[in-house]
């Protein structure tokens, strides 16, 4: 499984994982059709800092689902419209996607490269996640 190593390694940062969740006790608010759970440990410092305040949030990407990353304050405006609410360091990018790996079949699966190499993630694993 080695999700504490992968945490371990790249939390924060650009690691997204997502594991099924235990539906007895996640609300089916937070979890997706599939019954899969997401989690990341974001590097910028506000939205860390943001995170200390209200503790573990329940958010989505600035991207809808199946559709290219969006990596730019214009590009989300321009998707979601002027009043979507961006955080955002101050004169900061959006930055780049996150790698993002689902465990299913007792493995890991890669589902966006991102700012994790594949070869990052596969010296942690021993082996390289399938797509």
């Amino acid at each position: 499984f080695k999700f504490a190593e992968l945490t371990t390694a790249f939390w924060p940062g650009g690691l997204s994982l997502i594991i099924p969740a235990c539906c007895e006790t996640t609300s089916r608010l937070v979890r997706s059709r599939d019954g899969s759970i997401g989690f990341r440990i974001p590097d910028s410092p506000l939205t860390r800092q943001l995170l200390l305040e209200t503790g573990p949030l329940a958010v989505t990407s600035a991207n809808r689902s199946g559709s290219p990353p969006l990596n730019s304050r214009a590009a989300i405006e321009a998707e979601f419209g002027a009043d979507f609410p961006i955080l955002q360091e101050e004169g900061g990018a959006c930055g780049v996607a996150s790698t993002i790996l689902l465990f299913a079949s007792d493995r890991w699966r890669v589902l966006r490269v991102g700012a994790i190499t594949l070869e990052s993630i596969t010296a942690i694993l021993g082996y390289t996640p399938i797509n």
